[in-house]
C-alpha cells in the first residue's frame, strides 16, 4: 500500500482499491482553536460562522478540509456520469471517504502527455493540475482513465470536450508506454 497526500485530500492506494479522505495539515489544524477563540473573545459570532462557511478570508478549514470533502462529493457524482473517462468511485461515505478502483501507473512524460491532451482539446485547459499531470492518469482495464477529477469545473469542461478526451485517451491507451508500474 502507498500513502499519497495532496493539498486537500489523502489517498491510501492499495492493489485493488484506493481510499480518499479530506485532509488538513496538522500545522493548520492547530490554528483552528486559536482562530475560534479569537472570534469568541471579540464577540464576532458572524466571524465564527463565516470561519466554517463562506467568509471572505479562506481559512485553513475551508481551503483544506472543506475543499477535500467537496472534491470527494464531486467525484462521487461525476464517476457515474463520466464512467468512460474517470476511474470509478464505488462507494462514498458522505464525502468523508471515497472508495475507488486502483489504476496502474503509466510511465509517461509530462511533455508527451501535454502534447496529446493539448492536441485534442481546442480550448485552454482550465486546471493544469487535473489535466496535465501524468500522475493523474492511470490504466484501468487497459484503458487510460483520469484519477483526480474532483476540482470545481472539471466535469463541465470534460462534458464540453468529451469526444476530444475520448480520442486523447484512446491515443494514450495505444501508444507504447514503458512497462506500467503497479501502484502497490
Amino acid at each position: 500500500m502507498k500513502f499519497r497526500k495532496g493539498s486537500s485530500r489523502v489517498a491510501l492506494v492499495g492493489e485493488n482499491f484506493t481510499f480518499k479522505a479530506p485532509y488538513i495539515a496538522p500545522k493548520n489544524l492547530m490554528r483552528i482553536p486559536s482562530d475560534i477563540h479569537l472570534c469568541w473573545q471579540l464577540g464576532k459570532w458572524k466571524g465564527l460562522i463565516e470561519y466554517f462557511t463562506d467568509g471572505d478570508d479562506f481559512t485553513c478549514f475551508q481551503q483544506n478540509l472543506l475543499r477535500g470533502w467537496l472534491q470527494n462529493l464531486r467525484e462521487r457524482r461525476v464517476s457515474k456520469l463520466l464512467n468512460d473517462i474517470v476511474v470509478p468511485t464505488h462507494l462514498s461515505l458522505f464525502g468523508l471517504l471515497n472508495v475507488q478502483s486502483t489504476a496502474t501507473d503509466i510511465n509517461l512524460s509530462m511533455s508527451k502527455l501535454g502534447e496529446i491532451i493539448k492536441g485534442e482539446i481546442p480550448d485552454n485547459i482550465q486546471d493544469a493540475h487535473t489535466f496535465l499531470a501524468p500522475g493523474n492518469y492511470g490504466l484501468h482495464h487497459d484503458s487510460v482513465r483520469l484519477l483526480d477529477y474532483g476540482e470545481r469545473g472539471v466535469y463541465e469542461f470534460i462534458q464540453k470536450y468529451r469526444p476530444n478526451f475520448q480520442t486523447a485517451f484512446d491515443t494514450l491507451s495505444h501508444i507504447k508506454i514503458k512497462k506500467p508500474l503497479p501502484r502497490s
